[in-house]
């Protein structure tokens, strides 16, 4: 998770400085996937810790995660 993590943190600065637009589908796949761990990892949180649901923890999991989803080319396209 620890990757994953910086890769979520940095990849839209190393994108933008070194890879055009022909990259946005491998980004947008690894970005999925992301979204796909981070997920994971809230539900089996909520599920191994009862106190973690409703917290500010899971808050913050949860927006962090969500806010991928405008790092997409596709979803940003479709907003254009």
């Amino acid at each position: 998770m620890y990757l994953i993590t910086v890769y979520a943190l940095l990849f839209d600065d190393v994108k933008l400085l070194f890879f055009g637009r022909q990259a946005d589908g491998i980004f947008d796949c690894v970005t999925v996937f992301c979204i796909a761990a981070f997920t994971t990892e809230i539900i089996l949180s909520c599920i191994a810790l009862p106190e973690y649901l409703w917290r500010l923890p899971f808050w913050i999991n949860l927006l962090s995660t969500l806010s991928m989803v405008i790092d997409l080319s596709f979803f940003m396209q479709f907003l254009m």
